[in-house]
């Protein structure tokens, strides 16, 4: 999102023992001509935009970006692979030598939702198949109209574990359960200028 990108992600760098150092600069707002100029810079650091922005920037750059690695934040952003998001940002994402997805998310709506960030972070490894050779794998259609639109993708039998199984090298999944013993909660309230 425009506001993380502009705000929470050049505050929590400064965090990063590795990081101490290195230049933030969002390229998530401002005039384009500056955007572009930012995001063509190989002046090193870390650059933040929002996923609006990918389109504009791979028709700006093309498939070969200047950077060494990417972290998506709110991956679940690119869920859908016949977005217009996904569909620019993937045949890009083979000139980041390292690729991370974040969110808190990744089945909001469904196992189906898996598919896009997957293939994101993998290139395309993970399921080499197309979403639709996938969902024929995996799912089934639960209602819907004649015309094949509508309804929900919803996993076959069996078909959750060995999603699971197959991307359970790829992810981190904090569950509830991990995180019992936690200090109590601290309320600090914070003024914030909302954009």
């Amino acid at each position: 999102p425009r506001t993380v990108a502009l705000t929470v992600w050049p505050n929590e760098v400064k965090k990063w023992d590795f990081s101490q150092g290195w230049r933030v600069r969002s390229a998530a707002s401002g005039p384009w001509a500056w955007r572009k100029e930012l995001l063509g810079s190989k002046k090193g650091g870390i650059v933040t935009i929002n996923c609006e922005m990918v389109p504009k920037m791979i028709e700006t750059f093309g498939k070969d970006l200047p950077f060494d690695l990417v972290i998506l934040d709110e991956i679940d952003k690119f869920k859908s692979a016949s977005s217009l998001r996904f569909k620019k940002f993937f045949p890009a994402m083979r000139s980041f030598q390292t690729r991370f997805g974040g969110t808190g998310t990744l089945v909001s709506e469904g196992l189906d939702d898996t598919y896009g960030p997957t293939q994101l972070v993998t290139q395309g490894r993970a399921w080499p198949m197309s979403h639709t050779q996938w969902r024929k794998k995996f799912f089934y259609r639960n209602g819907g109209g004649p015309n094949g639109k509508g309804g929900r993708w919803l996993p076959q039998r069996g078909a959750e574990r060995e999603i699971m199984q197959r991307i359970s090298p790829l992810i981190f999944r904090a569950r509830a359960d991990d995180h019992l013993d936690l200090p109590p909660m601290v309320v600090k309230p914070y003024i914030l200028e909302m954009p």
